[in-house]
């Protein structure tokens, strides 16, 4: 998802809140909401707590139930409550889901009311062929699994299989999940879009409150918000390995003669290779479609903190040529972002390894 940011249209819109009810706001974009400064947060949760008589300010989920509240993906019932316990059915989640990626649409007159927010999901591809007969209209009101939510969740973000392999074994229970959803559990699981219990299961057949699922549709429309889970250093790809993976996956889009490293063919606006005394040499010229390449090259190299990276790069790319170079370790690996005069240098040294 991309992390475009509107400080101005949010402060509007939440100003023009009122008191004891939220505006509809499913028709924005919801890029405009992958950011919030604390100032427009702790309005936000005030609003929620007014408006809801069980949402308190202390609890975990409120910074999620307010934003999708303010967002019109959520609403509560006509008693005031929020009932942040309570479970999800699958017309409920994928309203909130198609409804928070800023698809406003009306409840359906004919058939199950979620009939429109169901068609739409199919269309959009976070639902597959396959799973015509699970979500059904008769099925519609039934509990939505964390497996069910969790596919749906991974097709909205667009998360690959690209380093996803290496966190099985965080997933106790990964070998009993069926294997229709292994790799879209995977994904979640990897992206910190949706995590598994403290003893280490996921649980896939197990139910989503309204609370939880608040929490991994935030996620998914806002990477800043995921719990990536950790891992070792050393289930890390070996730099061959990254670039021999990427290569792979965007084979059609890069030049046909750079056989040891990658190169983007649309005027070198992409370039990774082994650097002298770094693991890696990034060369990122500018913002456009090959931007997936350099998010995919960093989840490999960067486990951990390729969120945080991406966004130094963006951020730095806005700087001028003369701006100082950040030099810091992420993921155990000494970095060194650097201004080009047409672009951003990223150098990633080997672990623990420190160069000048």
């Amino acid at each position: 998802m991309k992390r475009i940011v509107s400080i101005m249209i949010i402060v509007t819109m939440v100003m023009s809140v009122g008191i004891n009810s939220f505006a509809d706001t499913s028709g924005h974009e919801a890029e405009k909401w992958t950011d919030v400064t604390e100032e427009i947060m702790r309005d936000l949760v005030e609003r929620a707590t007014e408006l809801y008589n069980d949402v308190k300010k202390e609890h975990w989920f409120i910074a999620y139930v307010a934003r999708l509240t303010q967002l019109g993906a959520i609403k509560g019932y006509p008693d005031g409550s929020f009932r942040p316990d309570g479970n999800v059915k699958k017309g409920e989640f994928t309203k909130m889901l198609v409804g928070a990626l800023g698809h406003e649409l009306e409840n359906a007159d004919n058939g199950h009311w979620s009939s429109n927010y169901i068609n739409k999901a199919f269309e959009l591809g976070f639902l597959k062929e396959e799973d015509q007969e699970i979500f059904s209209k008769d099925q519609l009101n039934e509990n939505i699994t964390r497996a069910e939510a969790a596919k749906m969740a991974a097709l909205a973000s667009d998360e690959d299989e690209t380093v996803s392999k290496v966190f099985k074994d965080k997933i106790k229970d990964y070998d009993s999940i069926e294997k229709s959803y292994q790799p879209y559990i995977l994904n979640s699981f990897k992206a910190g879009i949706i995590t598994g219990y403290e003893d280490g299961s996921f649980r896939p057949k197990g139910n989503l409150t309204r609370a939880e699922a608040s929490a991994i549709i935030i996620r998914v429309i806002d990477e800043g918000e995921r719990k990536i889970p950790e891992i070792n250093q050393e289930t890390k790809h070996d730099s061959d390995s990254v670039i021999k993976t990427i290569r792979d996956k965007y084979k059609d889009d890069l030049n046909e003669d750079a056989s040891s490293f990658v190169e983007y063919k649309q005027c070198y606006k992409f370039m990774l290779s082994h650097g002298k005394l770094s693991d890696y040499k990034i060369v990122f010229k500018d913002k456009g479609e090959y931007t997936k390449i350099l998010k995919d090259t960093l989840k490999m190299i960067y486990p951990n903190s390729h969120i945080k990276i991406y966004d130094t790069v963006l951020d730095t790319l806005t700087k001028t040529k003369d701006a100082p170079d950040i030099k810091k370790y992420y993921d155990g690996r000494y970095t060194n972002i650097a201004r080009l005069k047409d672009g951003i240098l990223i150098l990633v040294g080997k672990k623990d390894v420190k160069w000048e």
